[in-house]
């Protein structure tokens, strides 16, 4: 289930961010949903990102003990210098995990990993796909490429991938190839509820070419977000690290106010419905 997106930006000189961003909602097979569910994670401190679709359970479970492992700085030394070796490490620990669990995972399930290696003018991105087969718990793993010389959609995932893959193509032939338009077909595609197994709000982590690994908070008509839960108050700072985009990816403040001297984005997102689709609590 789920929608994801992963992009990548890049500026005149160089990328300058890896973005992940997905929707909130965990479906169940009577058809009940709840729209509560984490599925974007950034270890404190690291320079890896993660995302998953399908199974819940699993993909949380796993990706909670990973994050708790490379924040303890538990990744072997031989690999963790390497972005390379650091994909080989979770490669491991998953199939580790598929074995304790006896592969029985009730979706077929996609994780992906992004890191970065380098600093600044020379860092460089890296996107890993780990997909697990439900009825065979076979894992296929793909280094997916990076090397674009614009800001580019590297990947989608989840059963809503026909509606993001149209809703973004529909905002950069509008916008033009930029994070903004990215994000915007992204929130028109999950908000509009075309897929019933996508919605509640939306969440995004990123890492920076000078910074690590980070949750930005989402300002939707509804309220302030931060992964994937609603603020108390529409005022109320999620600690003092926090960013938080809108639809239109502007930088704002968590009651939607545009920060003094952030680059307005002069466009409107193309799905008229977007404000009454999303139905909060």
């Amino acid at each position: 289930m789920t929608s994801v997106i992963a992009w990548l930006a890049v500026d005149s000189r160089q990328p300058t961010g890896l973005y992940f961003a997905s929707d909130s909602r965990r479906s169940f097979a009577n058809g009940e949903f709840h729209d509560d569910c984490v599925k974007l994670y950034a270890p404190e401190g690291s320079e890896d990102i993660f995302a998953f679709s399908g199974d819940v359970e699993f993909a949380q479970g796993f990706l909670s003990s990973t994050c708790s492992a490379i924040e303890a700085d538990q990744v072997p030394y031989g690999l963790k210098t390497s972005p390379h070796g650091r994909a080989e490490w979770i490669e491991k620990n998953l199939r580790s995990k598929l074995l304790a669990t006896h592969g029985r995972l009730q979706h077929t399930t996609t994780i992906l990993y992004g890191t970065r290696y380098g600093w600044g003018p020379q860092a460089v991105f890296y996107l890993t796909s780990y997909r697990i087969n439900a009825s065979s718990a076979e894992v296929s793993v793909c280094e997916l490429s990076t090397e674009v010389n614009r800001s580019s959609v590297i990947e989608l995932s989840g059963s809503g991938v026909p509606h993001v893959r149209r809703a973004v193509y529909a905002t950069t032939a509008v916008a033009g190839d930029f994070s903004r338009a990215f994000f915007a077909g992204f929130c028109d595609s999950v908000l509009s509820g075309n897929d019933v197994h996508s919605g509640g709000a939306i969440q995004v982590v990123s890492i920076g070419c000078k910074s690590t690994s980070r949750h930005i908070g989402v300002v939707l008509p509804q309220g302030a977000y931060y992964r994937g839960q609603k603020c108390e108050s529409r005022d109320a700072p999620i600690g003092f690290r926090t960013d938080w985009r809108n639809i239109k990816f502007e930088r704002v403040l968590s009651n939607g106010e545009l920060i003094r001297g952030a680059q307005r984005h002069g466009w409107r997102p193309l799905n008229k419905e977007t404000n009454d689709s999303f139905q909060d609590g």
